[in-house]
């Protein structure tokens, strides 16, 4: 048991803050493992309830990774209390107005965010509000689906410009955070200490602020905060998993703040953003896995950041824990446990056949390979036609002479412009062509 508490914990202090782990999963560990659950003590109730509302889910994750399937979570309080324990109540263990930057995640910096096409534009956007607070693009809203690079950016704000300018007052919270010290100023009549604390900041960065909705006192809570810190040109920045019209039951005086400085999103990761991402990981853990088992996570988990952290965690643990050989079977088995897995596993460093690549090309947009390669000029053809040049280039390492050859064209000039309209679709943020190319390169992969 010691050891699976041990990968517990070493997993879990991965998915959330140093000061979430020290202040609320430190003191937990597995007392019960059976075929359909485990069980975890906890200190107290307050903190069950805190725990099961805010990491329940990462919990779940962790150990689905770690026993390889999912399992029923319940979590046992040591003691029940009645009031809240002084060690969790922020106004007891240190005076209200003080500034603690220790939340901030040290590991989450501009230096180790992989930028790519789909994450280029909030990248510079923070890094310029890093360089010059209060300035420009305030507020920063930064927006998109769970697990793509959000709290990532908004913690690398924090840590650039408390590295050059210790002096800032920086305030790094989650919304759910700052509505329990709220309602924990309230309980100790400590609301005028709490709001000078966070209107006095010179930098204020709030996570997930999507969970605003239905809080209606902190809504306004927010509102003056807000208010106090544009006024006096300090920077605010924003995140949450909708765009700020998007989210429901925000007041409008809210949403027409929060839209009124810069609004950039957060797009899934393209193929080679992902397989950039997983290779930063090994490379700063200095974990060795071969590349066909990165190409496969990296083709088969497309929407979260998170989920290709999890991927490589997984397979680590169950290496650990079953004393198994890293390879493409145990890979397989952890990435069925997050996504349901497109294709089979076939290296893309292999020199694929011409003949293979226009054959599922032609399958996939519902033609016969002689229209592929056939001399016939319809508007249904081009795109499949340049499609198909681009895979031939690129995947079928030909020449672009050969690609013409492939594809019926005696004028290699075709093929250069097939592949520069594909390169103006893949730098697009919504685009069908590069969904198709995306889906195609899976296809690719099955044996």
């Amino acid at each position: 048991m010691k050891n699976i508490n041990e990968n517990f914990h070493r997993l879990i202090a991965e998915k959330v803050s140093p000061q979430d782990y020290e202040l609320w999963l430190l003191n937990i560990k597995i007392t019960k493992i059976d075929e359909k659950s485990v069980t975890f003590s906890v200190p107290t109730d307050v903190a069950r309830d805190y725990i099961e509302d805010k990491f329940f889910y990462d919990i779940v994750e962790v150990t689905r990774n770690l026993f390889g399937k999912d399992l029923q979570i319940t979590l046992v309080p040591e003691k029940r209390i009645e009031s809240i324990p002084k060690e969790l109540n922020p106004f007891k263990i240190k005076n209200i107005d003080s500034y603690d930057n220790s939340s901030l995640n040290p590991r989450y910096t501009f230096e180790e965010f992989v930028v790519g096409k789909s994450n280029e534009l909030s990248y510079t956007a923070s890094l310029s509000v890093a360089k010059n607070p209060g300035n420009q693009y305030n507020p920063l809203f930064i927006y998109g689906k769970s697990g793509l690079g959000k709290t990532h950016l908004l913690n690398a704000i924090g840590n650039y410009i408390k590295k050059n300018d210790y002096k800032k007052k920086i305030c790094y919270l989650s919304t759910e955070r700052f509505l329990n010290e709220y309602i924990f100023a309230i309980q100790e009549k400590k609301v005028l200490e709490f709001r000078n604390k966070y209107r006095d900041a010179d930098v204020l960065l709030i996570d997930d602020v999507q969970f605003l909705n239905r809080r209606e006192g902190t809504q306004e809570e927010i509102f003056h905060t807000f208010n106090a810190l544009y006024e006096s040109n300090n920077q605010i920045v924003l995140t949450s998993d909708r765009a700020p019209h998007e989210i429901p039951n925000l007041e409008q005086r809210l949403v027409t703040r929060f839209q009124s400085g810069l609004v950039v999103d957060i797009q899934p990761p393209d193929f080679e953003t992902r397989l950039a991402i997983l290779r930063r990981k090994i490379e700063n853990d200095e974990i060795q896995i071969p590349d066909e088992i990165l190409n496969y996570i990296a083709l088969n988990i497309k929407h979260s950041v998170r989920e290709l952290n999890s991927a490589i965690l997984g397979i680590l643990a169950r290496a650990s824990l079953n004393k198994a050989k890293i390879d493409i079977n145990l890979a397989k088995v952890v990435v069925s446990n997050l996504v349901k897995p497109e294709a089979q596993f076939v290296s893309l460093s292999k020199k694929f056949g011409s003949k293979e690549i226009k054959k599922i090309v032609a399958d996939y947009y519902k033609i016969t390979e002689s229209q592929l390669t056939g001399k016939r000029r319809t508007s249904s053809l081009v795109i499949p036609r340049q499609v198909a040049a681009y895979l031939l280039k690129k995947y079928g390492n030909l020449s672009l002479k050969e690609t013409a050859s492939e594809l019926g064209k005696k004028d290699h000039s075709t093929i250069i412009h097939a592949l520069k309209k594909i390169e103006v679709e893949l730098n697009k943020k919504d685009s069908k062509i590069k969904e198709d190319i995306d889906s195609i390169i899976s296809l690719l992969n099955i044996d």
